[in-house]
């Protein structure tokens, strides 16, 4: 999403959002001037500001891993 509405996403001012959050998350550049942020960065910022656990697995890849797992015991 464009800085205009990773900035609304999150919550802050777009300038807040370049002191901020810009610093710790790299944008994705669509081309040499569009830089775009990820959903999934935008959110595992919030949850480490938040001191949240942060599963860097899928959870559908975490329940195949389950599934595997019983099949090949």
């Amino acid at each position: 999403m464009p800085i205009s509405v990773a900035a609304q996403y999150i919550g802050i001012s777009v300038s807040s959002f370049r002191n901020v959050v810009a610093k710790d998350v790299a944008p994705v550049y669509m081309t040499v001037r569009r830089p775009v942020w990820l959903r999934e960065d935008l959110d595992r910022w919030v949850n480490n500001k938040a001191g949240r656990a942060q599963n860097d697995v899928d959870p559908d890849e975490a329940e195949l891993d389950r599934i595997l797992d019983r099949h090949s015991a």
